[in-house]
Formats: C-alpha cells, structure tokens, sequence
C-alpha cells in the first residue's frame, strides 16, 4: 500500500491533509476550553481547585496503595495523606512516604531526570521512614 499522505510532517500542505474523527475534534476542543477555565477557576475560586487537588491526591493514594496491600483506617488517611498527622505504623508510614513522593513529583516534575538515583529518592520517599526496612 501506497502513503496515505503524500506529504511528509514537515511539508506545509500536511496539515490540509490531516483528518480528524469529529469526535476527537470535539474532545481536542473541549480541552482547550477546560484550560481556559481552569486559568479562571485559579483566579476566581483557587479554593475549589485546592479541594478537587487534595482530593484526587487523597483518592489516589488510597488506591495505589490498596493495590499494594497497605490500608489504614478511614479516619486516619485523610490527615496521613495531608500531612497532618504522624505514622504510627508501617501502613501509615507507606501512605505518608506516598504522600511525600506524590508531593516531590508535582512540585519538581519540571526537575526531575529519570536517572537510577531520582528512582532511588522516589523509593526512600515511597518506603522510607523511622519504622521502615527498606534499603538505600
């Protein structure tokens, strides 16, 4: 089979050629707009987007590390996970040393080499602790 697209990426007449289901255009679109609103939300209501953050950071800690095994009491995971409270155990460590990575992560993502001793901090952060037994 012959090219679909007679032009290269780099030639100018690629994007005329380029086709689109309508529903990607759709959804491209209404990412776009999300954006927009997001911009508006961080100035008019920064408080809302400070909960839904702390909430899908919460909701995502709690299941990456369910899948692991590690749960802790409903009423203790909020404040692990917020940093409000100390561990008391080798759950709580897990989810706090979670919370920590998470926090490295969003707050360095622009920093961070993907080299054997950034994965080796994200480790000690994950698994680390007063009462932990991981490595170096």
């Amino acid at each position: 089979m012959g090219n679909i697209y007679p032009c290269t990426p780099s030639s100018p007449k690629y994007l005329d050629q380029v086709r689109f289901h309508p529903s990607t255009a759709w959804y491209l679109s209404q990412c776009s707009e999300a954006r927009g609103m997001q911009e508006l939300w961080k100035k008019v209501r920064p408080e809302i987007l400070k909960n839904m953050r702390e909430s899908a950071i919460v909701q995502s800690t709690e299941s990456s590390n369910r899948i692991e095994g590690v749960e802790v009491k409903k009423n203790r995971l909020i404040p692990l996970v917020l940093g409000n409270a100390k561990p008391r155990d080798r759950s709580e460590e897990e989810i706090s040393g979670y919370r920590k990575a998470l926090t490295f992560i969003h707050n360095k993502y622009t920093e961070i080499d993907i080299t054997p001793a950034s994965i080796q901090k994200l480790h000690r952060y994950a698994q680390g602790g007063m009462i932990s037994d991981v490595g170096v």
